[in-house]
């Protein structure tokens, strides 16, 4: 499979859990093609803001799947002054339906929601 190279400023990792979106901007000091390729300590994680639209099509993407959780990356590309805004263009790389997560940030509230996902519906 071959792709094509995106001019990208990060990457974003969007982790979504029930109907919980949890999104780290991810940059890399040097700028590499491949974050995951670096030295995971000098990665810059960021909370950010995910567009409505990108919003819908994961929860319509994991409907579609019957999932509740998945891991979705994206290239994120400069389109706008404010990059905690929509004005960034977003392209899809994957979903992962068995991501990893527990290297982000917010780890412990993606936690606490796939705790709430499993209980729900369990207690009166």
């Amino acid at each position: 499979m071959f792709q094509e190279e995106i001019s990208k400023t990060a990457d974003a990792r969007v982790t979504v859990v029930g109907r919980k979106v949890f999104a780290s901007r991810i940059t890399t000091p040097d700028s590499s093609l491949d974050w995951r390729r670096g030295d995971w300590n000098a990665l810059v994680h960021e909370s950010i803001d995910v567009p409505e639209a990108i919003t819908k099509a994961l929860y319509a993407y994991l409907d579609f799947f019957g999932l509740v959780f998945g891991c979705f990356d994206f290239a994120l590309e400069e389109g706008g002054a404010d990059r905690h805004q929509s004005s960034e263009m977003w392209t899809f790389i994957e979903c992962n339906p068995n991501g990893q997560w527990g290297w982000l940030p917010d780890f412990d509230v993606i936690a606490h929601a796939f705790a709430d996902v499993l209980l729900e519906g369990w207690w009166p």
